[in-house]
């Protein structure tokens, strides 16, 4: 026999016995059997995404050797690749081999649900406006006056059949009830679809106008001015009567010099004849004086005639 294989034999012989007697400990060790709710991570190609949102986590059922089963923690996930299907509903199987990060010696017993039902979309992006929602009202002899956001739009992306007829993209939800003047809060942009999302999902400041309920002042006889126009027009009626709402804080600061009623010619006015064009108001007053606070009630008449100069209208 070679010297090589009957040198220290002794110290061989120990250690196939300490490998025999860990094969057998190992082998014949209890078997366990656990439950994990595991993340569901789905994969799609950049120009599509799920039109129906699958579950967040599936359901899986592993066996093995009890010292291993006791082990197993929260890294694992089964991953969904779906980056080369198509446009359209998808059946899926789910399989072993989908669940990441479990041990080579585990058995997976279960995946419950064991098939997915999905849709794919193709992807669209927009730029929103930030529309903000509001509970309530505020206690008895106060009003709300409006609210801006800060930042006032956002990005969102989804299914474009979706994201297409979206307008503008909701806040969480402001209430007013307990307020009785302006104030400012931090809110979540909200898309109303779960499956339209914002791509800059950080939080935004509302800056919420309550003021002392409004009252209503008259103003008669204001004059009705011309913009633009190139001074090819006259106005048939030149003055106005306006009734103003707001608090009444704003409402005694104004007058009538602060109350401008104008009309305005476009492109699209005739250059002979005779137009009814509506009347706008604008106030001579800043934010910070509560311009953005007062209304119109009434405007009478609404409307004044344009007349191109040196006609008269029969």
């Amino acid at each position: 026999m070679p010297e090589g294989v009957t040198a220290n034999w002794p110290l061989k012989l120990l250690a196939l016995a300490l490998a025999i007697g860990i094969w057998a400990w190992v082998s014949g060790e209890a078997r366990m059997v656990r439950q994990f709710d595991v993340p569901l991570d789905v994969v799609v190609n950049a120009d599509h995404v799920l039109g129906t949102p699958p579950p967040s986590t599936i359901l899986v059922r592993l066996s093995g050797p009890e010292t291993m089963m006791r082990r197993l923690g929260p890294a694992m996930s089964m991953a969904l690749d779906l980056t080369g299907a198509d446009i359209g509903r998808q059946e899926i199987l789910l399989v072993p081999d989908d669940l990441v990060g479990a041990p080579s010696g585990a058995l997976v017993e279960l995946i419950e649900p064991g098939r997915l039902t999905v849709v794919l979309e193709p992807r669209a992006e927009a730029e929103l406006p930030i529309e903000p929602t509001f509970l309530g009202q505020p206690p008895e002899g106060f009003a709300f006056y409006g609210a801006t956001v800060r930042p006032d739009r956002v990005t969102v992306e989804g299914p474009d059949v979706l994201v297409s007829v979206m307008a503008s993209v909701p806040t969480s939800p402001i209430r007013l009830d307990r307020h009785e003047s302006s104030f400012e809060v931090i809110a979540r942009v909200l898309p109303d679809q779960s499956t339209v999302h914002s791509l800059n999902p950080r939080p935004v400041q509302v800056s919420v106008e309550i003021d002392a309920a409004p009252i209503e002042r008259s103003f008669g006889g204001i004059p009705v001015r011309i913009r633009g126009g190139n001074n090819l027009y006259r106005l048939q009626n030149s003055r106005a009567n306006v009734t103003v709402s707001g608090p009444p804080s704003v409402i005694d600061l104004l007058d009538r010099d602060q109350i401008v009623l104008y009309v305005q010619p476009s492109d699209g006015v005739p250059t002979t004849g005779s137009v009814a064009l509506p009347i706008e108001v604008e106030w001579l007053l800043d934010e910070e004086q509560g311009a953005n606070r007062l209304s119109v009630k009434k405007l009478q008449p609404r409307e004044a005639t344009l007349l191109l100069k040196g006609e008269t209208q029969i």
